[in-house]
């Protein structure tokens, strides 16, 4: 199809209807000569200005940590400094903040702090003793709010939103009436949020980080205009790392090939702060060193295993249920893929293996004591009086 020329296609005649008009409505080639300026650093690429962030990670990953290492750099209007190279650009003045603090004691809070000094704009609420917020999620939207206008606080943490209490985060419909009027807030009055946020369960098995290992409905990471995941490398217990999973900008600059390695310690003041190793690529943390039958994940042999001599994640989860071993087809497929990827050469030789070897290296590795024989995969007649050494 030819081109159009625009004096032949016309303009719209404009008809004013409404007297209270709701609808910014324009010609897209406007957009082609509109001066629209790029996106203002808070914090780097994790935080823009004007941005509703989700930062979240599973229990003790640091993420209340860094949260407020977050927020100390936009109280002062500074870069925040990693280390290693790793510096996330500020590009705005110093700007007022209120933490709103669900998780931490004041005991805990003073131990954290140590003997730093901090700027006075950067203020914690808390729950008064006794007191609770709302008893619906419109409620406490407005709260939040309230709080945050009386210190003319442009930037709001949350930390964290699983702690809210009268706030069901399996509902959508629950998500939409407090983050739809967060998200507002952004968009149309100059706020910056960042939400604290748990993951799932399955995320704590050393497997690469997801949008949707976020706690909650699968509605609530609609809402964020960016998403950061925070990871535990294998090979350290003092090692973490930042992951982005969701930006406005073009391109995550911390997605999983060059993700933020960083560690949690006390400096010289008793100060409890982060500082980075460099980047890398996410699976080097995963997999790096990795003790393969590890604490976190003890049965991951025998899923690993399940999953091949079911023939996939899904059989063995079916199958393995037909003996009450309610395990999820996800927990299976995780944590075979973690094996796979921290002992390419071990997982390959049990896949080459015939389905009476693989069956009893299966009953060898199961970890139910209490079930004796585990079912049989579909179409496997095993060998009588079989015999076999195995490599471990």
């Amino acid at each position: 199809m030819s081109d159009i020329p625009n004096e032949k296609l016309g303009k719209p005649e404009v008809k004013p209807v409404l007297k209270d008009e709701v609808y910014d409505t324009r010609p897209f080639s406007d957009f082609q000569t509109m001066e629209i300026p790029e996106p203002t650093k808070l914090v780097g690429d994790i935080v823009l200005l004007n941005d509703l962030t989700m930062l979240f990670g599973y229990s003790g990953r640091g993420k209340s940590i860094c949260a407020f290492h977050l927020s100390v750099s936009v109280a002062l209007g500074q870069d925040l400094v990693l280390g290693n190279g790793i510096i996330l650009e500020n590009q705005c003045e110093p700007m007022n903040v209120i933490y709103f603090d669900y998780e931490l004691k004041p005991v805990q809070v003073k131990d954290r702090l140590g003997k730093k000094q901090f700027p006075s704009n950067l203020m914690r609420s808390s729950l008064i003793r006794g007191k609770s917020e709302g008893n619906n999620p419109k409620q406490i939207f407005e709260r939040i709010v309230e709080e945050a206008k009386k210190f003319e606080s442009k930037f709001i943490v949350i930390d964290n939103m699983q702690k809210i209490s009268n706030f069901d985060l399996s509902s959508a419909k629950e998500v939409k009436i407090f983050l739809d009027p967060l998200h507002n807030l952004c968009m149309h009055e100059g706020y910056t949020i960042l939400v604290v946020g748990h993951t799932t369960l399955e995320a704590d098995s050393f497997i690469a980080l997801e949008k949707k290992h976020l706690f909650g409905s699968s509605y609530i990471g609609n809402y964020f205009d960016a998403i950061t995941g925070i990871g535990k490398a294998n090979s350290d217990e003092k090692e973490f790392y930042l992951k982005q999973l969701k930006t406005r900008v073009d391109v995550e600059k911390y997605s999983n090939d060059n993700v933020v390695r960083f560690i949690i310690s006390k400096d010289r003041q008793n100060y409890t702060t982060i500082s980075s190793n460099g980047t890398c690529h996410e699976k080097e943390l995963l997999s790096e060193n990795v003790s393969i039958n590890t604490e976190r994940a003890p049965k991951r042999i025998f899923y690993t295993i399940a999953s091949l001599y079911y023939g996939n994640h899904r059989n063995a989860s079916k199958k393995l249920k037909d003996v009450n071993i309610a395990e999820s087809d996800s927990t299976i497929y995780h944590n075979a893929m973690a094996f796979k990827d921290a002992d390419s050469k071990t997982f390959n030789k049990w896949m080459s293996w015939s389905k009476d070897e693989q069956k009893d290296e299966l009953d060898f590795q199961n970890p139910y004591e209490h079930i004796d024989f585990l079912p049989l995969a579909d179409g496997h007649k095993p060998k009588s009086n079989i015999s076999n050494e195995f490599d471990y």
